[in-house]
């Protein structure tokens, strides 16, 4: 049987020590979880600014690229390949030269279109009886 004893007033149980073990672990581990965080933010930021100077890098090459591009397509350019490649071409004459006209705004009314034969007869004209 067990004795009936009288706790003393300040005497060290084993439920006082551990639950002063207990709240000491976990306020270590608290501030492990922070510390380990603090530092991924860190490292985070040190990659994310990498990254961005890489950003800005590859912006810088493709605005050389894009201008190079420009003047690499220039008729002046094109010339000087040519003669550096030694092939036999020449600019084209005036009279191989097709100018084509902007497209204008249609003027002509849909019944005149459709009686002179401008749209063809399969279209249909009403959005309604299309098909997707």
């Amino acid at each position: 049987m067990a004795r009936n004893r009288k706790r003393v007033e300040g005497e060290v149980t084993f439920s006082w020590i551990a639950t002063r073990l207990l709240l000491f672990l976990l306020m270590v581990g608290f501030l492990l979880g922070i510390t380990f965080l603090k530092r991924r933010n860190l490292k985070m930021g040190d990659e994310l600014s990498a990254l961005d100077r890489e950003l800005k890098l590859a912006q810088g090459k493709t605005s050389d690229l894009g201008a190079q591009l420009a003047r690499y397509k220039t008729p002046r350019e094109l010339e000087n390949k040519i003669l550096r490649w030694h092939l036999v071409m020449a600019r084209p004459s005036e009279s191989q030269i097709r100018r084509l006209r902007e497209p204008e705004a249609v003027t002509v009314p849909l019944s005149r279109m459709v009686k002179s034969g401008m749209l063809a007869q399969a279209d249909s004209i009403h959005p309604a009886t299309r098909t997707p």
